[in-house]
């Protein structure tokens, strides 16, 4: 009985994880990089397409305070497309709550965490290992911006296409490790997309795999974040529809191109 009512216990812990993250399975895996001197036990909610696979995946780098509905909306469209989505929790484990106005966690940082969480779905019998993209938002988007680059992080290792929304530009790449998309909004008064042309424009003169970028015209910080609109720390946010639905065309089309090969 003592083993009966442990096992129950535990497939009702993971129902209701589940249910709180929106049928999602929390799942859990060792980083490779300590957090003050500890070692850390990072997790995220996957999000699984109907079907034995193995399917493409796509790690989600949630912004600078942490996992917000639209991450799982695009968490679901990206399971609806065929795709393992994964959003990775970069603070709650760290025990941080935002990271917006303090330097508890580098977004340079946050790149392991991608690279861990690429190593961890390469595990699963229902990924295919060998084609895993990246995307993230903001301060994430900043953290797949470092992926990208050659000479940071894991030689030898890469993702086989990024894509940053609304990212900070104003980081030097020196070049790219896979195919890489920016979008940006051109009324985003907190990472301008301004810095994104010319990140994009510098990359191109490099070669290489391709950078593809697109500003949208009334957009502002976190355009896909369906809410009325507000300011945070700051600065303007007003959720986008023309926006919201025209990036998840992009992000669809380049997915497929580049991880499904067509």
């Amino acid at each position: 009985m003592p083993g009966l009512k442990r096992s129950l216990g535990a497939a009702l812990l993971i129902v209701a994880l589940g249910v709180l993250a929106g049928c999602a399975a929390v799942t859990s895996f060792t980083a490779s990089s300590q957090y003050g001197g500890q070692s850390v036990r990072l997790r995220g909610e996957l999000y699984r397409p109907v079907g034995p696979g193995p399917f493409p995946a796509v790690v989600l780098l949630h912004g600078c305070s942490g996992i917000k509905e639209n991450y799982r909306q695009w968490a679901r469209l990206l399971s609806e497309w065929g795709y393992v989505a994964y959003v990775l929790d970069s603070l709650g484990p760290r025990g941080l709550g935002s990271v917006c106005n303090k330097r508890a966690l580098s977004a340079r940082a946050r790149s392991v965490d991608a690279y861990d969480a690429k190593a961890y779905l390469a595990g699963l019998p229902h990924v295919r290992a060998d084609s895993i993209g990246l995307m993230g938002w903001s301060h994430g988007g900043i953290a797949a911006l470092w992926a990208a680059d050659p000479a940071t992080l894991r030689t030898g290792d890469s993702f086989q296409a990024y894509i940053a929304l609304y990212p900070g530009c104003w980081l030097h790449m020196t070049g790219l490790r896979a195919p890489l998309l920016i979008l940006a909004g051109a009324r985003d008064d907190w990472t301008p997309a301004a810095h994104c042309q010319a990140l994009a424009q510098a990359l191109a003169t490099r070669a290489g795999p391709p950078v593809t970028i697109k500003v949208y015209p009334q957009a502002t910080h976190a355009w896909d974040r369906d809410r009325p609109p507000r300011y945070y720390q700051g600065h303007r946010l007003e959720y986008d529809p023309v926006a919201t639905s025209d990036s998840q065309k992009m992000v669809r089309e380049f997915l497929g191109r580049y991880l499904r090969g067509r």
